[in-house]
């Protein structure tokens, strides 16, 4: 791939999630991205489910455009590699625990003695200091914790975990965003630095607005289903055959449904009446959407201009239309074979050229690697 971070490479040290979605992302935007990997690979390779010829889905969703290496980072060979690497790159990326790359001899101090200019970014789960530094964190704790999980669901109900890595996958768009401003800033004093990105921390940024409704009326928010704190009628609607999700619509959704003596009730004439009363307003509409099916509710909200839209399932928006249109459904071939589909990259840019690459096998690229980026000989890293 070709992109506006053509010229990067980026060293992954990384598994399952936060690190492989950041690193991904570089090298979806053009980065040379080096996946460092012991002999038992990415402990994401090996999670349980579907799989295409052997390598999970977890992991192949998140390793495009990437090259495998298998290196020790425990024995004194292999970190010889890794430091001969680090001289000739730009970024190194982890998600470790905040004494694991210490462990590894490679931590932001020992890597910058090396290169003054490397940029390190830790995708950690509580951050460098602090009493919990040490507590090990994944997604849903992080959902916990930060309290996304405590607003997500049904009121009333229990709390409700995302169906996507929420926490992960913002962790790591930050450290992406933290990571290019660090190459930005290079330019100008030549020199890296340290970023810390805690997963923790990812969580509680989302959380923006509920935190502030919080501080400003001493109210704790709670779940909401697919509601809006701010406005109501919004969220998914049951249809003939599915569901509808509203965005924003009063008070033209009345009129375009044929259910306009709303707009005179009490219970829903101002902002703050359908708020309170937004069970009820969600029954009355729900006893209409329920007479037709999705498509046909659209195509009135087509000609009435209402944002709406229909709530897919997985497999209707690997087919929808638009979705294909953005190139958000990608056909990689794999080097075991076959092709697999996956989510492609939301970014557009006219600098983003070529033909995305399928996810590494274990150790694909340890000879290349080798020759072109140290030019060492055939042998064994790190045995």
């Amino acid at each position: 791939m070709e992109g506006p971070l053509t010229g990067v490479r980026v060293l992954a040290i990384e598994n399952y999630l936060a690190g492989p979605v950041a690193t991904m992302t570089m090298g979806d935007l053009g980065a040379e991205v080096i996946k460092i990997e012991s002999k038992e690979g990415d402990k994401s390779r090996l999670t349980v489910g579907p799989n295409h010829k052997g390598e999970s889905n977890h992991y192949l969703s998140w390793n495009r455009n990437k090259k495998s290496i298998i290196l020790d980072l425990k024995s004194e060979s292999g970190r010889k590699v890794l430091y001969d690497l680090v001289k000739v790159s730009d970024i190194v990326v982890n998600n470790f625990r905040p004494d694991g790359m210490k462990k590894l001899g490679a931590d932001h101090d020992t890597l910058s003695e090396i290169n003054p200019r490397i940029i390190s970014v830790n995708l950690s789960g509580m951050g460098p200091s602090g009493p919990e530094r040490d507590t090990p964190v994944v997604d849903s704790v992080a959902g916990g914790i930060s309290g996304l999980l405590s607003v997500t669901g049904e009121p009333g109900g229990r709390p409700i975990r995302p169906g996507p890595a929420v926490c992960d996958i913002t962790c790591a768009l930050y450290g992406v965003v933290a990571a290019v401003s660090a190459l930005y800033e290079r330019e100008k004093t030549g020199k890296g630095q340290n970023i810390d990105v805690p997963l923790v921390a990812a969580g509680v940024a989302l959380m923006g607005y509920h935190i502030s409704y919080y501080t400003c009326s001493g109210e704790v928010p709670g779940p909401m289903g697919s509601g809006y704190p701010f406005t109501a009628p919004f969220g998914a609607y049951k249809t003939k055959d599915g569901y509808i999700v509203l965005g924003p619509c009063w008070p033209r959704i009345v009129y375009a449904i044929g259910v306009e003596w709303l707009v005179t009730d009490p219970r829903f004439a101002e902002t703050e009446n359908r708020l309170a009363n937004r069970q009820e307003l969600d029954v009355e509409l729900e006893k209409v959407f329920k007479n037709a099916t999705t498509e046909e509710w659209l195509a009135v909200m087509r000609v009435e201009d209402i944002i709406a839209g229909p709530l897919n399932t997985v497999d209707r928006v690997v087919e929808d239309p638009q979705v294909n249109h953005l190139d958000m459904i990608l056909d990689i071939d794999h080097p075991l074979g076959g092709s697999v589909k996956l989510a492609g990259n939301p970014i557009k840019m006219e600098s983003i050229k070529g033909t995305p690459q399928a996810p590494p096998t274990l150790g694909q690229h340890t000879d290349e690697v080798l020759k072109s980026v140290l030019r060492n000989g055939d042998g064994e890293i790190g045995s």
